[in-house]
């Protein structure tokens, strides 16, 4: 099987995709914005890391990162402008990221834990 888990954030604690790699040998990718959990994922998963933030088009999203020891990302905003702790970061399409690392056209799982973001991610994708 294959698996994308994208907001994949910790490589082991409450993973989405784990046990599909470990346990039943899936391939997939894991796809992730905040560049604290990068070397985590990409030192204790075998699957492919991607790091960067998932949105309808390639575009300047503005995300706020999450300050209270939890990981992941508060909130991403199609919306211009980082006011209070804010960043500006681009993000691409899914289906970009996808061709890009070679997934093959089906996936068994899809993980989407990108937090009132769904739409953005799935709006343009071609099902």
């Amino acid at each position: 099987g294959y698996f994308v888990d994208l907001a994949a954030a910790s490589p082991v604690v409450l993973s989405n995709s784990r046990t599909l790699e470990r346990d039943f040998a899936w391939r997939g990718l894991c796809i992730e914005g905040n560049h604290r959990l990068i070397a985590s994922l990409m030192r204790e998963r075998n699957c492919s890391v991607v790091h960067t933030l998932i949105s309808s088009r390639a575009a300047n999203v503005t995300y706020t990162e999450n300050k209270l020891g939890k990981q992941g990302f508060n909130h991403i905003s199609s919306r211009r402008g980082a006011a209070g702790g804010a960043n500006v970061h681009s993000a691409l399409p899914l289906e970009a990221v996808l061709r890009a690392n070679g997934a093959p056209a089906v996936m068994e799982y899809l993980s989407l834990d990108v937090e009132n973001h769904e739409r953005a991610v799935l709006e343009h994708f071609p099902f």
